[in-house]
């Protein structure tokens, strides 16, 4: 009887779980039996995608091209060395921005952004008075080597070229008060490599011309020729706008040049040093340094020193020195001269003198023996 009733309580809490499982569980009662149903599996978390889209890739490209773009203005026109502070400060950021560029997600690019866009407004900060002081650097340049090609004789002889340059000068700046910053830059070097290479070939031209004059071609011809061929060439160069090539050429003319300047002012004052010992040998058969000693020592002083000075290779201060003693050496031998022909006149006067006196001598005695 007990196994039936057991039975059927069995099959009563069946029923009930059944019930339980349709319906929310209520509050277990005391002395009620209770089964634990196990908890849901919480559904996953949808899945954030934080990777960076094409539109923010293509920003941060743009805003690095930008602060790489205005870093080259500024190395371009010299802000570096005119602006050191500024340039430092704005070179760190920029630094910063290329070892902290990341393009994990778009966080990370948004961030890389604003490093970039940092160091651009750092660098275009410096624009205004970067430009401004490239410009005076530039007039200050280019007025030196203007004043140079004119010291040469640029003005005087090549006025047409000359004014050619000087006109470049001005485009030069009227592209730069256009804001044609580059385009001025271009102008600017270009006249200033003109005035430059004008400059050298002037300068050769007037060696050139110190030799013709003096008559030194004669002393090496072959450095002489060779230097006007270079200086030719060199001009060709110049009228195709090849300003680098003309100057080159021409401090090759003027090197040249200036080897036969020296050999020629060698070989003129070897030359003179020999005129110079010849009349010296004539002040000595003179006896000038007897005679005329001081005279003579004068110049043998000034001989001294020219002989010192070409040993010195000095040689265009030993030729002047040389002409010098040779003139005092013939002046010393004529005053030798002029003194021993009066001392033999006034000996030869002497002694005639001394003839005529025999001869009254030998008359009065004549008459005092009662001759006629």
């Amino acid at each position: 009887m007990k196994r039936k009733n057991l039975l059927w309580v069995f099959l009563g809490l069946v029923a009930l779980m059944a019930v339980v499982s349709c319906k929310s569980k209520p509050a277990p009662q005391e002395g009620t039996l209770t089964v634990e149903t196990p908890a849901p599996t919480p559904a996953p978390a949808p899945v954030v995608d934080t990777s960076p889209d094409r539109a923010s890739l293509d920003a941060l490209n743009s805003a690095a091209a930008r602060a790489a773009a205005a870093r080259q203005l500024i190395m371009d026109f010299e802000g570096p060395s005119f602006y050191p502070d500024d340039w430092q400060f704005a070179e760190s950021l920029y630094s910063q921005a290329e070892q902290q560029k990341n393009t994990s997600t778009r966080d990370a690019v948004q961030e890389s952004i604003v490093r970039y866009d940092r160091a651009s407004a750092a660098f275009e900060a410096m624009n205004s008075k970067t430009f401004a002081a490239a410009y005076d650097y530039a007039e200050r340049e280019l007025t030196a080597v203007r004043n140079e090609a004119i010291a040469a004789g640029a003005q005087e002889l090549i006025p047409d070229y000359f004014l050619e340059i000087d006109n470049t000068v001005l485009a030069a700046e009227d592209k730069y008060l256009a804001k044609d910053y580059y385009a001025a830059k271009d102008s600017a070097f270009k006249a200033f490599y003109m005035y430059d290479a004008m400059t050298v070939g002037l300068e050769a031209y007037n060696v050139r011309e110190e030799i013709t004059d003096r008559g030194f071609e004669v002393y090496d011809p072959q450095n002489f020729d060779l230097a006007d061929d270079s200086l030719e060439s060199g001009a060709y160069d110049y009228l195709d706008n090849d300003f680098a090539s003309a100057r080159s050429k021409a401090e090759d003319a003027l090197f040249r040049y200036n080897l036969g300047l020296r050999r020629g002012w060698e070989s003129y004052a070897a030359e003179k040093g020999a005129d110079a010992s010849t009349e010296r040998q004539n002040a000595l058969d003179e006896k000038a340094n007897v005679a005329v000693r001081p005279e003579y020592n004068s110049a043998q002083a000034v001989f001294v020193r020219a002989n010192s000075a070409f040993q010195a290779s000095s040689y265009e201060e030993a030729a002047s020195l040389y002409i010098e003693s040779q003139v005092l050496f013939t002046e010393a031998a004529r005053s030798a001269r002029e003194k021993r022909l009066a001392a033999e006149r006034a000996l030869e006067l002497a002694n005639q003198k001394m003839a005529e006196s025999d001869e009254t001598a030998r008359n009065a005695e004549v008459i005092l023996e009662g001759g006629v």
